[in-house]
């Protein structure tokens, strides 16, 4: 609140050229080196910088993990979702693929009704995020790599 407005905005594009540099390096990787190992990078890229962010006290900290966020934010969400939909039968794809993105919607809209209607305070929602990573986490681990990447 006491910041400047460009560095509050410079917080937001560290975290936008994260997500672009991710999209231009590790979504490649996904199809050399596997979904599989690319998701789990960014489930602990998740976890570690969700709570670095969370008791950071350096603003150089902060700037860093919000930059590692959107690279795991291109993990997590776009190889992930590759993953995802490719661990189903081709004719069940188009209805996984909504699923996922209705998921994503609600997540939102509870977030945002959070914000509104409950409290301004961000760090309970961040427990619960680093509790769903870690349990993703553990679930992926025991998930084997997707056929189509081992065919090709």
């Amino acid at each position: 609140m006491c910041a400047p407005k460009w560095q509050i905005g410079g917080l937001g594009g560290l975290f936008l050229i994260g997500i672009v540099v991710g999209c231009l390096t590790l979504t490649k990787l996904g199809d050399y080196y596997g979904r599989r190992p690319l998701y789990l990078v960014g489930l602990a890229m998740n976890f570690v910088l969700v709570f670095i962010l969370m008791f950071s006290m350096w603003p150089w900290l902060t700037s860093l993990a919000l930059f590692g966020l959107g690279l795991s934010i291109t993990s997590r969400y776009y190889v992930g979702y590759t993953f995802t939909v490719e661990m189903n039968p081709k004719a069940q794809q188009a209805y996984v693929s909504t699923a996922v993105f209705i998921c994503e919607t609600l997540v939102y809209l509870i977030v945002c009704g959070y914000f509104v209607y409950i409290s301004s305070y961000w760090r309970p929602l961040q427990y619960v995020n680093l509790g769903i990573t870690a349990l993703a986490s553990v679930f992926v681990y025991c998930m084997p790599e997707t056929p189509p990447f081992l065919v090709a």
